[in-house]
């Protein structure tokens, strides 16, 4: 796709007005709205948000505008380097990769190393439910070498919450090992306040932040 607008391309196709958006960034906006929604739910905008799934993925809410930096680059955590992860090579030709030990991926990796398989996620998710020990354990881990991870921008950033997005927030396991490593690595005055859960809005998080995006956005390109 390098050298090709695909924004451009989908919109000359369908003869509508179209954008791309990162889908954690979407799936941080979502759930910003989303939780404006909820009777007795207290709004957050000032966020760090993580989709886990078979990668990871990230996005910083600052009062409900989605921080982008440089390039739009903002917020991709899944690419920090990790002590944990030392030696371990990653699909973006890196070696150490924050992905290559906290993704649903890298979960079924080091559980077929230990000669528990599973083909796909789903398989993984549903090992998850059944209360397979081995598989509960794994999810933990990677939620806590996330969490560890996490707590260098919960101590920089102060934000008001960590919204856990993507298949493996709806494992307990995961969201409990996010929890335990940020109490552990953070301050306590920095933690007294901080909301830690998973999506709210589940995984309509994305559709609910691009049905909000997608008129402001297209509205601010054409008039700039």
């Amino acid at each position: 796709w390098d050298g090709i607008n695909v924004a451009e391309e989908v919109a000359r196709h369908c003869g509508l007005p179209a954008i791309i958006e990162n889908d954690a960034r979407a799936g941080a906006i979502g759930e910003s709205i989303y939780r404006r929604r909820l009777k007795g739910v207290t709004p957050i905008d000032t966020l760090i948000y993580v989709k886990a799934g078979s990668a990871i993925g990230g996005a910083y809410l600052i009062e409900g505008i989605p921080h982008v930096g440089e390039g739009g680059l903002a917020g991709d955590i899944s690419h920090i380097p990790v002590d944990a992860a030392a030696g371990r090579p990653c699909t973006c030709g890196n070696i150490g990769c924050l992905e290559t030990i906290a993704s649903a991926d890298s979960i079924r990796t080091d559980l077929a190393a230990s000669g528990l398989v599973y083909t796909n996620n789903a398989q993984l998710l549903a090992a998850a439910r059944d209360g397979i020990p081995a598989v509960a354990t794994a999810i933990r881990h990677a939620g806590a070498l996330l969490g560890h991870s996490l707590a260098h921008l919960v101590s920089f950033l102060a934000p008001q919450g960590v919204i856990l997005g993507g298949a493996l927030s709806a494992v307990d396991a995961f969201s409990a090992g996010v929890r335990a490593a940020l109490h552990q690595s953070c301050l306590p005055s920095i933690m007294e306040d901080l909301v830690i859960e998973s999506s709210r809005s589940g995984r309509d998080a994305a559709l609910w932040g691009l049905s909000t995006l997608t008129p402001h956005k297209i509205s601010k390109e054409n008039h700039s």
